[in-house]
């Protein structure tokens, strides 16, 4: 549950609904655990009786590895889990402990039953923050060898246990056994997230660096408005004189439709293209889409530094600018309990890896799109597919991060992640009505940038990371330049007063008399004293300073967009290893005329 904080409010005061942002989580005080209706009993994960340890080496095993049987149907509930024990010339085989037989002396055995012991923590997300359930459930073996035992996996495990949580598995004497042998708890994680990532902490976490890349989106509509060319019947001779109107128009919409005026050129791309952050494990970065018709991914056509003499990344072929700052945990464990969502990347349908996911639920909505609010917030449709990157852990109630040891015994810090968010002005169409979509919103994660303490190198300071920079239209149209329409078209800055007053792809009204064709608008003006309207022409060519040589549609004024922090959002992640800055960006300009 949300919170209402200043960036909520932030957003109600643009008349926003809190659905178009991304659901916030792990907020507020921590909340007494709530068990899940599942079944299964919810109690502290404890070590196998005192009777079943040994040390005696002969006694003790240990698992060299497990895999999962899954089944093909879709009635046989949980899984089979094979395990297989790491025997050696001092170890009995373990069919001497344990076994399948279900009575007393069948076959002339006695009944050794074994049970398989699973033990994980479950991350339960019922309140406002996140807090950990310890989760124990034993199953009888099924299959007993002198090196291999196979048993059921719990019955949560397919729709309880998220990929990637960490199991604890042990293999332990069942009632009525008396055998003494001790397995040593292994640990595996479930499922998808058992992936090779950036580094692993002692405990068998498991990090990947997270990337960022940008996307922005196109969409057609018409740039010109042109005088209406009106037939009207000479009574004498019954012929039709043709001349423009000064006070009727023709326009082209996006959709391609318009008023039935001939002469209208085609739909071109607007240059109010708004470019998104998108993040992305760098395990998962053979994933990226780079165009869905909507939304289009750059990449680098022309790297500085060749691939063969250099690692730095941002080569050709690549989504740009693909840096890295931050790294998340792959499974959820009771020191990493935030979950981090973010869009990824963009859906396509019926392409296999366009497909939801969320931190705490193991199956969300797929298939090309994402949730209806999740769309709202990428502006509008199923262009943005919503995952879970990772997991995090909560900073103290004072606001301190917490370290940890990697698995080679390194010391590693976690920063506090800050989430921003940025609202976009609308989109109008050419007749200047504002265009059916949702409202367009940027969403980006930064970490907090370590400083060194001269006095103390073990306590640094942290300070804000850096927030995107503002960025540029692409003026194709070359609307700001100093005499319209002359000079080369450039990226300027969305922040530039050139752009005050003007119309971002220079939609305007006819200015200017071409015999038969157009002819300067006539507009009624309103005066100071609000009064009286005046009509004036629209004239490129009119003497006066104060004549009105241009109408733009929808003028706009410089801007630059304000990312306000999320205020609920806390999370503390280790820096990426290693760090990758965004290679450098140039632009190149052709006049094709």
């Amino acid at each position: 549950m949300c919170t209402t904080t200043s960036l909520t409010r932030f957003l109600f005061l643009l008349g926003l609904s809190a659905a178009v942002f991304p659901a916030c989580v792990n907020s507020g005080a921590p909340r007494r655990p709530t068990a899940k209706a599942s079944g299964v009993p919810v109690v502290a994960a404890v070590d196998p009786s005192a009777s079943a340890l040994t040390t005696d080496p002969a006694l003790t095993y240990r698992v060299s590895s497990t895999t999962i049987e899954a089944s093909t149907d879709a009635n046989a509930g949980a899984p089979t889990v094979n395990i297989f024990l790491n025997t050696d010339a001092q170890s009995s085989p373990f069919s001497y402990h344990c076994n399948t037989v279900t009575s007393a002396g069948a076959g002339g055995q006695t009944a050794k039953p074994c049970n398989c012991e699973f033990s994980w923590q479950e991350i339960n997300q019922t309140g406002a923050s996140a807090v950990t359930v310890p989760r124990l459930s034993r199953t009888p073996v099924l299959n007993v060898q002198s090196g291999f035992v196979s048993c059921k996996a719990p019955n949560v495990y397919n729709a309880e246990v998220p990929d990637g949580t960490l199991i604890k598995l042990a293999i332990v004497p069942a009632t009525g056994n008396s055998e003494v042998f001790e397995v040593k708890p292994y640990t595996f994680p479930k499922g998808a997230a058992a992936v090779a990532g950036a580094f692993q902490d002692e405990k068998g976490n498991t990090f990947d660096n997270v990337l960022r890349y940008s996307c922005y989106e196109q969409f057609k509509r018409g740039m010109d408005i042109i005088s209406k060319v009106v037939k009207v019947p000479n009574p004498a001779t019954a012929e039709n004189a043709s001349f423009p109107m000064a006070s009727q128009f023709c326009v082209r919409k996006a959709g391609g439709g318009g008023s039935d005026c001939d002469g209208l050129p085609p739909p071109e791309n607007s240059a109010q293209a708004y470019y998104y952050n998108l993040f992305i494990r760098n395990s998962e970065s053979g994933d990226i889409n780079y165009d869905n018709g909507r939304f289009v991914c750059p990449k680098v056509r022309e790297s500085l530094i060749q691939a063969s003499v250099s690692t730095t990344k941002g080569t050709e072929g690549q989504a740009w600018p693909l840096d890295s700052s931050f790294a998340v945990s792959l499974n959820p464990s009771p020191d990493f309990s935030v979950g981090i969502e973010a869009f990824t990347k963009l859906a396509i349908a019926g392409d296999p890896t366009s497909a939801t996911s969320g931190c705490f639920q193991t199956a969300k909505n797929g298939g090309g799109g994402g949730d209806a609010g999740d769309a709202a917030a990428a502006g509008g449709g199923s262009s943005f597919i919503k995952s879970c990157l990772g997991f995090a852990a909560p900073p103290s109630f004072s606001g301190q991060c917490p370290a940890f040891k990697d698995s080679s015994g390194q010391v590693r810090r976690t920063y506090r992640l800050r989430r921003y968010v940025a609202l976009y002005p609308p989109i109008f169409d050419t007749d200047g009505s504002a265009m059916e979509q949702a409202q367009s919103l940027d969403t980006i994660f930064v970490v907090d940038r370590p400083v060194k303490n001269p006095a103390d190198p073990s306590k640094e300071f942290t300070m804000l990371g850096p927030k995107p920079c503002n960025f540029a239209f692409y003026d194709h149209r070359k609307v700001t330049n100093l005499k319209p329409g002359e000079g080369l078209p450039s990226y300027v800055g969305t922040n530039d007063p050139k752009w005050t007053g003007k119309n971002v792809d220079g939609i305007e009204f006819p200015n200017k008399y071409v015999s038969g064709q157009s002819c300067p608008a006539v507009v009624p003006v309103l005066s100071d004293d609000r009064s009286t309207f005046t009509l004036i022409s629209v004239n490129k060519d009119a003497p006066g300073a104060g004549d009105l040589k241009h109408l733009y549609v929808r003028p706009i004024r410089a801007w630059a967009p304000h990312y306000e922090e999320d205020t609920d959002f806390y999370a503390c992640v280790p820096l990426a290893y290693p760090l990758r800055d965004p290679p450098l960006h140039f632009m190149k300009v052709v006049d094709k005329k």
